[in-house]
């Protein structure tokens, strides 16, 4: 009898404990309910969604298309983005994929041409705008859809590149020459360049001075430094520019010019603080924006990835309410009657803070007896 008690209390301690188990599996997968379904399927269709399906994202300017867009997008919409790794079905499967679920507008680079058509007529099936990225709209294709749209960047060459930094500077020269010239380098404006190439034997700094020349602003190149360097150390290089008189740093990667600006300002390297040179930034991305935003660099210029994403976020703001898409002239040329939007490149300019002398106070009369 005994034997027969014991094997019924170990029963109900293993029952128990099963049917604690499988509590526990429902608690940690519950399933969901018919109005969870209802609730979860009115929240998707309401929110207003932008897709970005890249054919692939091998570059840094298409991170940097996809970072200014998202930033510029983000609390007002929802924003994701899709490597497809250089393949047509991938592509076309995300693509199926995300108009299923609900997109309000689809931006696409398409993996090629074939691919390009088949995604354009699926959009279409759904009534959903698209944007190409990298490219223009075709005149087929314009004609065969109508909520079809295009964003490219605009070709930029050295010379067009070094026109832009010869004329921003020959203007900051000719309006700003005490602030500029401090060191009195024989009354020429000293520069010096942080680049991962050599500036100089690039053959860019001979063109760049004879456009400055040109423009009645004498220079000498301070000091060219070469970041690809093994042993290279930025702050040690900076400290070098410092002693030959570097009175305008042109920087190609905007990480550094942000370094720079705050190794400049440390009390425990220059502690009189009256070494303060002026920074430009020969390639804009998000860096060197929020640099040119906060004051903390003199320009910013190029047509790179990070402005195109700007451009691309005024284009989708219309396009969610069903606006024809508008952009900037600041940012895009359109074409094609606003369908296609040509990418130019940009210059962000900051002045430069004249210090006006402090007015003597009058002295005071003598008070009366």
């Amino acid at each position: 009898m005994k034997h027969i008690l014991i094997y019924l209390a170990v029963a109900l301690v293993m029952f128990g404990l099963l049917g604690w188990y499988f509590t526990r599996q429902d608690d940690i997968h519950p399933q969901a309910t018919p109005t969870n379904l209802t609730t979860s399927n009115v929240a998707k269709q309401s929110q207003q969604t932008v897709k970005m399906l890249f054919a692939d994202m091998s570059s840094e300017e298409k991170n940097a298309f996809r970072t200014a867009l998202m930033s510029e997008l983000d609390d007002t919409l929802l924003v994701e983005a899709h490597d497809c790794m250089g393949s047509a079905e991938v592509q076309l499967t995300y693509a199926k994929r995300v108009l299923e679920q609900g997109c309000t507008v689809l931006l696409l680079e398409p993996v090629d041409e074939a691919t390009a058509d088949e995604l354009l007529s699926l959009a279409a099936s759904y009534d959903v705008p698209v944007v190409m990225m990298n490219r223009s709209a075709t005149p087929a294709q314009l004609a065969a859809y109508d909520k079809v749209y295009g964003i490219v960047k605009a070709e930029d060459t050295e010379e067009a590149e070094l026109l832009r930094l010869a004329d921003t500077i020959a203007e900051y020269w000719k309006t700003n020459r005490e602030q500029l010239n401090f060191r009195l380098l024989d009354g020429k404006l000293g520069i010096a360049t942080v680049t991962d190439y050599d500036f100089e034997e690039s053959g860019k700094w001979e063109k760049l001075q004879t456009l400055l020349e040109e423009r009645d602003c004498d220079t000498v190149l301070s000091w060219s430094v070469i970041t690809e360097y093994l042993n290279y150390n930025l702050e040690r290089r900076l400290d070098t520019i410092h002693a030959y008189g570097g009175e305008l740093i042109l920087f190609g990667d905007s990480a550094d010019a942000e370094k720079a600006y705050a190794y400049y300002r440390d009390p425990t390297e220059y502690p009189s603080g009256n070494y303060r040179p002026f920074l430009g930034v020969m390639e804009i991305d998000e860096t060197a924006y929020n640099l040119f935003k906060d004051g903390k660099v003199l320009f910013a210029e190029g047509a790179g990835g990070y402005m195109m994403g700007r451009a691309a976020a005024q284009m989708i703001a219309q396009l969610v309410y069903g606006q024809a898409p508008r952009v900037s002239a600041f940012l895009a040329t359109p074409a094609d009657g606003g369908k296609n939007f040509l990418c130019t490149p940009v210059m962000l300019k900051n002045t430069i803070a004249v210090e006006q002398p402090e007015e003597e106070s009058a002295t005071p009369a003598p008070a009366e007896s």
